[in-house]
């Protein structure tokens, strides 16, 4: 390692109050540098060093004495010059929710989470209609839906159908089987799509197969449509 012994007499009387400066340049460099100023001088008496916004003269006479030792490095310090993101299961998930969030055209009051029916915690919103449906008359379905391991929500509260339409949507749930008036004359059932809204009208034996392929991207619901009785909903 390259150490210059400084003479600060000499620096002193010829820079007087900015001697400090060159002092300081001369005793914190490093071996390179060092080994570079020295071999300079081999050939130079003086170079010329800008410090700050001056111009410096540093002549081979302010060093006395050029000091080579050996320095036993254990270790060193090291600043990594790179970038360490956080970017957890959470800041995913939020990501997701947040794309999927939106509210009807027209009617800010009535959100929507689209989450993808495949990812959906619940797949389906039970709910029966009419004072005297009853629980013998949805538990069928409530059964269907059990066997055929479909995640549901049943809401037979007081509330609107559209309401609990909209309780269903803003929770992300994709689908809504509606058990209706007409269930009780021939077992079928109106299954609603969140996005869209539509509805179509199927029977009890085919409800478990369609949710099914709809949940796993089998079918389109624009294939459903076009296969089932649509529903207009006055």
């Amino acid at each position: 390692m390259h150490t210059p012994k400084i003479d600060k007499g000499k620096i002193g009387k010829a820079f007087g109050k900015k001697a400090q400066t060159v002092i300081q340049y001369l005793t914190t460099l490093d071996n390179d540098a060092a080994a570079s100023l020295e071999a300079h001088f081999n050939n130079n008496d003086s170079t010329n060093v800008k410090l700050g916004d001056e111009e410096y003269i540093i002549k081979k006479e302010f060093i006395s004495q050029w000091v080579k030792e050996s320095k036993r490095v254990t270790g060193a310090h090291i600043t990594p010059g790179v970038i360490e993101p956080s970017f957890g299961i959470g800041r995913i998930l939020y990501s997701v929710l947040e794309q999927s969030y939106y509210t009807r055209e027209k009617d800010e009051q009535r959100a929507v989470l689209s989450l993808p029916a495949s990812i959906a915690p619940v797949k389906v919103s039970l709910l029966p209609l009419g004072n005297k449906q009853g629980e013998e008359l949805y538990s069928t379905y409530i059964s269907l839906l059990t066997e055929n391991n479909i995640s549901f929500r049943l809401d037979d509260t007081g509330a609107s159908i559209g309401k609990r339409y909209s309780r269903a949507d803003e929770i992300g749930i994709p689908f809504g089987i509606t058990v209706d008036f007409q269930t009780e004359q021939d077992k079928s059932v109106t299954l609603r799509e969140r996005d869209s809204t539509s509805q179509v009208r199927l029977q009890f034996n085919e409800i478990a197969e369609v949710l099914h392929k709809l949940i796993y991207n089998r079918i389109k619901w624009s294939d459903v449509l076009e296969k089932y009785p649509n529903v207009t909903v006055a």
